[in-house]
């Protein structure tokens, strides 16, 4: 059995290592698109914090090794934001004030210039940026999207970077 001092002199360790090996924290972070403008960034950093402690103290060699501890970290943070996702689902409720007529005219009017928005954005577009958009809208990751378009994942990333930017000065000039 461990004394207080033996467990203080762990964690202690255990927290240096984190702090100077936090870059596996931010990878993981950057892999889940998690960044800096996210509302949760802040408490999603302070439980990859946690996850890491945990996978470190339980890592009986205490060996360095960044792939261990990244999918700890990550999937980790993967299963706390399911459940949040799962929870703020759940518990996501219409008013019970507003009357159902409200609340589908407010829907109509959203679709409405939801549907302007992207004729907008169309104009803009090149066909392949354009159906990149309608695949992500239906959901589809990057994968399935290349296979669809027969191409590879790389041209994916590529087309959606030139896409980023067209939108970026797209809303500049909105």
């Amino acid at each position: 059995m461990k004394s207080n001092d033996e467990y203080e002199k762990l964690n202690a360790e255990a927290f240096q290592y984190i702090l100077d090996n936090e870059t596996v924290i931010y990878a993981v972070l950057k892999k889940l698109h998690i960044w800096r403008d996210n509302p949760d960034y802040d408490d999603l950093f302070s439980e990859a914090r946690m996850l890491f402690l945990k996978a470190y103290l339980q890592n009986k060699q205490r060996k360095k090794n960044f792939n261990y501890y990244f999918s700890k970290i990550y999937w980790g943070l993967l299963d706390r934001l399911a459940y949040r996702k799962i929870r703020t689902d759940h518990n996501c409720s219409p008013n019970d004030n507003e009357t159902e007529f409200e609340s589908s005219n407010l829907d109509l009017q959203e679709l409405v210039e939801q549907h302007e928005l992207l004729e907008e954005i169309r104009q803009v577009c090149n066909r392949n940026e354009w159906i990149l958009i309608q695949k992500i809208l239906t959901g589809k990751n990057f994968t399935e999207i290349a296979a669809e378009m027969h191409v590879s994942r790389t041209l994916i990333y590529r087309l959606r970077n030139r896409l980023r930017i067209k939108l970026i000065r797209f809303f500049r000039e909105k």
